[in-house]
């Protein structure tokens, strides 16, 4: 391509944080290309003589007045204003971030709360069927961890740490909006079930402190 560039031009939107959205004549302008669009969905870049630049409009995805970004499909929610991100497919609910800023949290058949400060907890079918009949589920749950003795102080970190890796208690409550015959088997670290099982009340399931992986069975 003799090294002639993209026609894709950083400057104003090579920041996602910045405030300004793009004007509707601009959108079919590859300098004017908005960054957030990766976000939304696949973005094709043609090197063809006779290409001419098409763009969908990104207003019903990208909300920067919000700090809210969704995907084309609207299966895939970005609130970075927020500090978290969702999950929402017939076959698989997540949520990643700040969960106890976010309070209750709900999808499409499941509802999450979480005491976690940061954590991300998965619910995911693994018999292909949606979540909603599904009779065999995998819950999987994590927090943070960081090296022992890690330490800092007023942002700068005074001791890199040493292992073993330390992990904050998992915390959370999953709600299955279709709660009908539901038990729960905790695995251990392995991957093995725990003998003792958890109770199911209400379609309501509380994950055990350590609690990485729990699988759902109707």
């Amino acid at each position: 391509m003799a090294l002639k560039d993209t026609g894709i031009a950083e400057g104003k939107n090579s920041d996602f944080r910045i405030g300004e959205a793009l004007a509707d004549n601009e959108h079919n302008n590859l300098a004017n290309f908005d960054p957030l669009s990766y976000f939304v969905g696949r973005v094709e870049r043609s090197f063809a003589a006779d290409a001419k630049p098409i763009m969908t409009q990104m207003k019903p995805y990208i909300d920067r007045q919000a700090k809210r970004i969704a995907s084309v499909t609207g299966e895939l929610t970005w609130r970075y204003g927020d500090g978290l991100m969702s999950v929402n497919t017939p076959c698989s609910q997540a949520v990643t971030g700040f969960l106890q800023k976010a309070g209750a949290i709900s999808l499409g058949d499941v509802q999450v709360t979480s005491t976690m400060e940061y954590g991300t907890i998965h619910v995911i079918s693994l018999d292909d069927l949606p979540l909603k009949t599904s009779k065999r589920i995998l819950i999987q749950a994590f927090s943070e961890e960081r090296m022992y003795e890690f330490a800092s102080a007023k942002g700068t970190i005074t001791n890199t740490g040493r292992v073993p890796i330390n992990v904050r208690d998992i915390a959370g409550t999953i709600t299955f909006t279709n709660a009908r015959g539901l038990s729960v088997t905790t695995l251990d670290l392995n991957g093995y079930a725990r003998a003792a099982a958890v109770p199911v009340t209400n379609g309501a399931i509380t994950l055990l402190k350590d609690a990485l992986y729990s699988v759902v069975t109707r």
